[in-house]
């Protein structure tokens, strides 16, 4: 009996142990690779759509990864990684057609067409607010100083 036991734990173990060591892609335009798994944290470096990276850690939503062919290790948020294997077209097959933005979409199978149609059946829909929503970029600083000066303290991450 306690051999049985012994073996199912040795092979809870392992399972976990391939869970965490597996290959992911960033499925997103670009996501910032963290100190500390918070939204809040200071950025190491940018990650972009495709870049494969492999998983050392989970800490809730977060994923720990060490982005492939480098040395580099960081925090990135669950919700930008993907096991689905993503394919680059090489060379210039892509050069001047698709924009960065709308390879990203592609891969996640949203394509203009898509979004075409969609806004065909959706026309009182308006997409202006959400359009300049887009093109805001909050500094790292602006969102350090917005914390401080609002008394908040961020769990999770560095302070």
């Amino acid at each position: 009996m306690k051999h049985v036991c012994l073996c199912q734990i040795l092979i809870l173990l392992l399972v976990g142990a391939t869970a965490l060591a597996s290959t992911l892609q960033v499925q997103v335009r670009s996501t910032p690779l963290r100190e500390m798994p918070s939204f809040l944290s200071g950025v190491i470096m940018e990650i972009h759509y495709g870049q494969p990276v492999e998983v050392l850690a989970v800490q809730k939503d977060w994923q720990r990864v060490q982005v492939l062919g480098t040395r580099t290790i960081g925090w990135v948020h669950g919700s930008a990684l993907t096991d689905r294997k993503i394919e680059l077209a090489s060379g210039d097959a892509l050069s001047g057609r698709v924009s960065a933005d709308e390879l990203a979409l592609a891969g996640k199978g949203f394509s203009p067409e898509v979004e075409a149609a969609f806004r065909a059946e959706n026309q009182t829909l308006d997409y202006q607010a959400l359009d300049r929503m887009e093109k805001i970029k909050i500094r790292p600083e602006e969102s350090a100083f917005f914390l401080e000066v609002g008394g908040i303290e961020p769990r999770g991450g560095v302070k």
